[in-house]
């Protein structure tokens, strides 16, 4: 700026930086369009949809909903794996009796019915088919690379 060149990781003068989808002074969260455009091993709401993109088997999951809570769940991988998946609240549940899993991948985890609109996702847990846990987050659009 001022003739020397935009600043190292500058998107322009004004101090705009550029965000995870490569935007000046973006939302980080324009290009998140499926599960597949999340970074590794996170999880996101989009919608009504809880997407995930996840590099290990999925034995079930649990978390829970920041800003409103939830009276029902549908559809997605979860429905494919034959999980029943619960909502109380703010808190959702989701497991296969019959030891149904969802291969690492991408996709829409499941879809709940939100009473409002969600403000995120927190107390995140997603087990392996043994119960244990995996390094699971919620999307951070500020940090590209978590």
């Amino acid at each position: 700026c001022d003739g020397d060149g935009i600043p190292n990781g500058a998107c322009d003068c004004e101090g705009n930086i550029l965000d995870c989808c490569g935007v000046c002074n973006g939302d980080g969260l324009s290009c998140i369009q499926n599960g597949c455009d999340l970074t590794e091993n996170s999880i996101y709401i989009l919608g009504n949809d809880i997407i995930y993109n996840s590099s290990f088997t999925i034995g079930g999951f649990q978390f829970t909903i920041e800003g409103t809570t939830a009276d029902g769940a549908s559809g997605g991988d979860s429905e494919i794996a034959d999980y029943t998946v619960q909502t109380a609240g703010t808190t959702v549940l989701g497991f296969s009796f019959t030891g149904g899993t969802i291969s690492p991948g991408c996709g829409i985890l499941t879809t709940l019915n939100f009473l409002e609109t969600p403000n995120g996702l927190n107390t995140i847990v997603i087990s392996d088919p043994n119960g244990d846990a995996l390094p699971v987050n919620y999307f951070n659009k500020n940090h590209c690379d978590e």
